[in-house]
């Protein structure tokens, strides 16, 4: 079945030449995605044509094909002289662009259109393909779609090469991979400077998952407010986005509360060219500098997007908007849409994923998440907090925990490092949530215990 009409909805004629192109002249790519790209996926008979000569060349010869096997290739299909001149024509362009721009394209890149590619075709491919059989006396069987489906949506590319540690000058390769450059850019802090001094790395890095777990209206937002501000301020790109919680205005206030130091009320109360002012002078100025303009907030509904939509949703935002996020933060897992109807599974089923887009992506992932119901009143949440799966526990690399103190009404909090797989685990910090300036720090134990007793006192 032939796709009719334009090109699929997100994918451009440039999309189409690069990945083409790419398909051509670079063996690895074409090996990686030979089982899922197929013709259909193609808009165009002059792209169709190449792709099937492409595809018998292969099958023929097992070999990567020259620009003059591919046109001995097409002479073959094409009996029309038109059409082969036409044909000719597109594979000598393709050609010239590969060797100009599209084969020193970064391999992460190219990884990144091809998958966009596949997702998007593929399911156009497979609604077709519906379309078609509902047409038919035995209509649709989804339990042949559905795997269908997920051939497409699921699919990624990946690459993997082992490490032999007496290759001495590969280390430089293994380190920039992991850290960015000499200089370890790619690393992020957290913004307390106590959870930094527990890393091994002194810092997150990209490819690692944490699980920010706390009960409701136990500031973990605000938490992740604080750590998404830290990123940008330190140059970092960062995405915050929110599962039915919050929508973009109160989100961009909360920010903008913790990034001016003013209250929250105050700011709220402003006129609309104030906050704009504000925003303007402190993405201008000061440690604030730029720092705005690195800050994305994405709020979703809740419950619409499972975890492979959601890191599509991702995906795309950083075509579309060229740009890559350095740090991203899913508030909260349990607002993201299971893939079964088993909780247990489907959690695990969303970490996992989630990890490995953060190591495809390079992303620091953070992901907030409640505890279990018998938890929301302890003073320090332990690894066993994590609700409905311990597969979670399992996977993540940290989980950091935010317990209240009792039923004590009070704008304090202990943080404890329940895990770290790159660092020292089981540790507590007393915090002081300021939550009229949406800001977090670091007190001393006595301190904690003095506002603790103060409070309790207070509501007798």
């Amino acid at each position: 079945m032939s796709q009719k009409g334009s090109l699929v909805k997100g994918i451009s004629a440039e999309m189409q030449d690069m990945i083409l192109a790419t398909l051509i002249f670079d063996e690895d790519m074409y090996d990686a995605t030979k089982d899922v790209i197929s013709e259909p996926f193609f808009y165009g008979e002059d792209y169709k044509i190449l792709f099937r000569a492409l595809k018998q060349f292969h099958i023929s010869n097992k070999a990567k094909p020259t620009l003059k096997d591919m046109m001995i290739q097409v002479s073959l299909i094409i009996s029309n002289q038109a059409d082969l001149i036409k044909s000719k024509a597109l594979l000598k362009q393709l050609y010239n662009d590969y060797v100009e721009e599209y084969g020193a394209k970064e391999d992460t890149v190219k990884r990144s259109y091809f998958e966009e590619f596949v997702k998007r075709n593929g399911a156009e491919y497979c609604f077709s393909t519906i379309v078609e059989d509902s047409k038919t006396d035995d209509g649709i069987d989804w339990g042949k779609v559905i795997p269908k489906f997920k051939k497409y949506t699921d699919f990624t590319i990946v690459n993997s090469t082992p490490y032999n540690m007496g290759s001495i000058d590969e280390l430089k390769t293994v380190r920039e991979d992991a850290l960015g450059g000499l200089d370890c850019t790619r690393k992020i802090q957290w913004f307390l400077p106590e959870l930094n001094n527990l890393m091994n790395h002194k810092a997150l890095i990209p490819g690692t998952l944490t699980m920010v777990s706390a009960a409701p209206g136990t500031s973990k937002t605000l938490f992740l407010v604080n750590q998404a501000i830290q990123a940008t301020k330190d140059g970092f790109v960062s995405l915050h986005i929110f599962l039915g919680d919050l929508n973009k205005y109160d989100a961009d206030m909360r920010y903008l509360a913790n990034y001016s130091q003013k209250k929250l009320g105050d700011i709220l109360g402003m006129t609309l060219e104030e906050q704009q002012q504000l925003q303007k002078d402190l993405n201008n100025v000061g440690d604030t500098k730029d720092a705005l303009s690195k800050c994305w907030l994405h709020p979703l509904p809740s419950g619409i997007y499972n975890v492979q939509q959601l890191c599509n949703e991702i995906l795309s935002m950083q075509l579309k908007y060229d740009v890559h996020f350095d740090q991203i933060i899913i508030d909260y897992d349990s607002n993201i849409k299971p893939n079964s109807d088993s909780m247990y599974d489907s959690a695990g089923e969303i970490y996992n994923y989630l990890r490995e887009f953060g190591i495809k992506n390079k992303s620091v992932m953070i992901v907030a998440s409640q505890p279990k119901i018998m938890f929301y009143t302890q003073e320090v949440l332990t690894l066993d907090a994590a609700s409905e799966s311990s597969m979670k526990q399992h996977i993540i690399d940290t989980m950091v925990t935010m317990g209240r103190p009792g039923r004590v009404t009070a704008p304090i909090s202990i943080l404890y490092v329940a895990k770290n797989r790159n660092g020292i685990g089981n540790k507590q910090i007393p915090l002081f949530i300021d939550g009229s300036k949406q800001t977090i720090k670091v007190i001393s134990r006595d301190e904690y215990d003095r506002i603790k007793i103060d409070c309790a006192n207070n509501e007798e």
